[in-house]
């Protein structure tokens, strides 16, 4: 062990020193950089083959870029982590469950404070610097990490703002979702007779009907506006919602123990309470990660038809759309807001996952 923390010391002053003194040392080769942070990546763009240098580059990133909102991108998630961690040690034998988990938290804080990881304003457009390729390709810059639009604006800090717009939207459709198709839910699948079958009837008829058809034919009766997609996602979303509820709740009732304690006497409250919600609560979390995806999915779908978000608002579905046909002339201002949008829904599905086993952990 000593050996080793030597031998790394070694190595690390070694590479430390190395790095200041080609950063001194820089300017004599390279004498037109302006930006004394460009001297690394410009020497090894210069020195390597473009996919070479931008291996060497990826791993360094947010120490080569000056700014400590572009450090934040990275070292949000594992400060999280590394918090969680401090105050719950037993979870270091979950440590990969705890990764999703300070990844959720680290897309949330951005969806609340994009501004203060934003290397520059979503709508700055930076004259000559327009269809600027990502810094990884020969002509790209570390300024501009994830390129430019044909505006000149950086599309990282389109990103990360359209979290706010894209994440942020989606999270209030499925907080309202989840609040009011769960009540609602709650009230149809505790109600009997006729009642029942009539309710159980019109929510199925709306389960012939696609989600994204209902909010389509909701947003065109609407002005253009995210606010107004995201009313028509909720309204999409809320029949079935309400649906899957109550099919859990009638799947619950029929169920033996539960008429025997209809036989004991016991309230509809109390049985909702003690028996009911707990038997369910897996099926509710798989619902409230389902209508995530769907509002995620609606939402940038409506925008890339042009009834949701509008420009220059940096909406990932309205950033699609705005870039489309630079596809073959600029690819990362259609691939970068689509990869973002894959990542959101893999990360909400496997956090949801893990979330589940846990919840039936809890009531085993």
């Amino acid at each position: 062990l000593h050996r080793g923390m030597l031998i790394g010391t070694i190595v690390l002053s070694i590479i430390m020193f190395g790095m200041h003194l080609a950063g001194a040392l820089g300017r004599a080769v390279i004498p037109n950089l302006t930006v004394s942070d460009q001297v690394i990546p410009t020497l090894m763009l210069k020195v390597l083959p473009p996919i070479i240098a931008g291996i060497f580059l990826a791993a360094p990133m947010s120490a080569i870029m000056s700014t400590i909102d572009a450090q934040l991108i990275q070292s949000s998630s594992i400060f999280v982590k590394d918090l969680y961690l401090s105050t719950k040690p037993e979870a270091a034998k979950n440590e990969k469950k705890v990764s999703y988990f300070s990844s959720i938290i680290t897309l949330i804080l951005t969806a609340l404070f994009p501004k203060l990881i934003m290397p520059y304003s979503e709508s700055m457009e930076f004259v000559g610097e327009e269809l600027m390729p990502p810094s990884w390709v020969e002509k790209g810059r570390i300024a501009f990490f994830f390129g430019t639009d044909d505006l000149g604006r950086d599309v990282l800090s389109r990103l990360i703002m359209g979290t706010q717009y894209t994440l942020g939207s989606s999270l209030l459709v499925v907080i309202a979702v989840a609040i009011i198709g769960g009540a609602l839910g709650i009230l149809a699948g505790m109600s009997e007779g006729i009642k029942s079958r009539f309710l159980g009837h019109i929510f199925d008829a709306f389960l012939s009907i696609p989600i994204l058809l209902i909010a389509i034919i909701i947003s065109t009766l609407m002005e253009p506006s995210l606010i107004n997609a995201m009313f028509a996602t909720l309204l999409a979303i809320l029949p079935y919602f309400v649906h899957a509820i109550y099919q859990a709740i009638q799947q619950e009732l029929k169920k033996d123990y539960v008429l025997l304690l209809k036989l004991d006497g016991i309230s509809n409250w109390e049985l909702l309470k003690t028996t009911i919600l707990p038997n369910i609560s897996v099926v509710y979390t798989q619902e409230i990660s389902r209508a995530f995806v769907v509002a995620i999915l609606d939402i940038t779908a409506l925008s890339f038809i042009s009834l949701g978000a509008q420009r220059p608002m940096p909406e990932w579905g309205a950033m699609i759309k705005d870039s489309l046909e630079l596809i073959y002339l600029a690819p990362w201002t259609v691939l970068l807001p689509g990869f973002a949008i894959i990542f959101t829904i893999l990360l909400s599905i496997i956090f949801t996952n893990g979330l589940c086993k846990a919840i039936n952990k809890y009531y085993e």
